[in-house]
């Protein structure tokens, strides 16, 4: 069973505490390495990952699954966590996304893995597209991270253009 049926068939989500997940995972982490988050450089400890969320809008009562339910973690101060939003694609109101606990598990895992290629200066490589893509592709104009379509993150790589530097 795919992630997204699993979540369809479970029911809405508790409140979940994200922070006490993130410290979890760390501590877990950190018995299994001579590697403390405390001595990881600063500018690693800071990972963005996206996993698969669900959106529910207070006003048309709708309810969506996205694979693209954005977080930034801060591994060095899990309390400042952010969840990025989305807009509903009938109403146009900004929801809240939530994730299920396992999929935030799985998440943060990812992310301290590389948060520690990172610290070594491991370079990961590219993927390269070997098969279809099999998510939908991105809304950025639903999305809060992508600026709502304005971001460099949803501008077609032909379209932006240098600017060229004054002498």
């Amino acid at each position: 069973m795919s992630r997204a049926a699993h979540m369809a068939t479970k029911g809405p989500i508790p409140n979940i505490n994200y922070p006490a997940l993130i410290r979890d995972e760390i501590t877990r982490w950190e018995r299994q390495q001579a590697l403390r988050v405390i001595r990881i450089k600063d500018h690693c400890c800071k990972r963005d990952v996206r996993g698969l969320g669900e959106g529910f809008c207070q006003k048309c009562r709708r309810k969506w699954i996205s694979a693209y339910t954005h977080v930034t973690i801060n591994f060095k101060s899990p309390e400042s966590l952010i969840r990025y939003r989305q807009k509903c694609s009938k109403c146009d109101v900004l929801c809240k996304m939530q994730m299920p606990e396992d999929e935030f598990r799985r998440i943060t895992q990812y992310a301290i893995e590389s948060m520690k290629r990172c610290h070594l200066g491991i370079k990961t490589k590219q993927k390269k597209d070997d098969k279809a893509k099999t998510t939908p592709p991105h809304k950025c104009h639903l999305c809060e991270k992508c600026r709502f379509g304005e971001g460099p993150c949803c501008m077609p790589k032909a379209v932006v253009c240098k600017v060229p530097k004054l002498k």
